[in-house]
């Protein structure tokens, strides 16, 4: 949209004007970046509340990936079985 001119005329157009004006175009890579970056250091429930944000802004990550990189981040003492 441009000068309060609509443009949009379809669903789809709508859908890629708002991630275009709300969405950053490097989302995914920043919370790739925290989510590598994040560390199991408080309670379980705060760090699960915070992998789950960064999980829904990564759409392309793999269920392998995620519980790498979910498992890899947790103190020794929550890894355990």
């Amino acid at each position: 949209m441009e000068k309060d001119i609509c443009t949009i005329e379809t669903w789809e157009d709508f859908k890629m004007e708002i991630k275009r004006q709300f969405y950053p175009e490097n989302m995914a890579y920043l919370a790739r970046k925290n989510m590598r970056l994040l560390k199991h250091t408080g309670s379980i429930r705060d760090y699960v509340k915070e992998f789950s944000s960064l999980m829904l802004d990564i759409p392309n990550m793999t269920e392998e990936e995620l519980l790498f990189n979910f498992m890899d981040n947790l103190q020794g003492w929550a890894e355990q079985n």
